[in-house]
């Protein structure tokens, strides 16, 4: 398996009909189609890197139909939603790495769910780190409040 990701040679692409068949039969593995995706995705990226492609349509741009998004989450983010979704996206989960900083158990999760979501995961499987990301925004601010109850934040 690790020897088909040294051997990927991305300068001499196949077609994405090829790869996508290869996905369908078998014939093309887990790690080297994953590969293949991330790839095609940061070549599209220079044309949809402002406003992205719009969610959930990386297929039909792609034509890898098998597969359904990129299995990276931040690539897939900034190629879908463009530069402000993938703005919003970081800022919470810079928040979320503050929290990790300050020994948060939800953002300990959420870190956890994000280094996961690198190799593979879609957005739908993001709304746990999202989730987790969340609670602990929530319980930050609420455990910052005054003498009177009242948030700080």
């Amino acid at each position: 398996m690790v020897n088909d990701f040294i051997t990927l040679d991305i300068s001499n692409l196949p077609s994405s009909t090829f790869i996508d068949e290869g996905i369908a039969n078998d014939t093309i593995s887990g790690v080297r189609a994953r590969s293949y995706a991330v790839v095609i995705s940061l070549r599209l990226l220079p044309s949809y890197w402002f406003a992205g492609m719009g969610g959930g349509i990386w297929p039909q741009i792609t034509g890898l139909y098998s597969l359904e998004y990129p299995h990276n989450l931040m690539v897939e983010q900034w190629l879908e939603y463009g530069l402000l979704g993938l703005s919003f996206f970081l800022l919470i989960l810079l928040y979320t790495l503050v929290g990790i900083y300050r020994r948060s158990p939800c953002a300990y999760v959420a870190g956890y769910l994000l280094l996961n979501s690198f190799v593979s995961g879609s957005l739908r499987d993001s709304r746990f780190i999202l989730l987790f990301s969340m609670l602990h925004i929530y319980y930050s601010a609420m455990s910052q409040t005054d003498n009177k109850g009242v948030s700080i934040i």
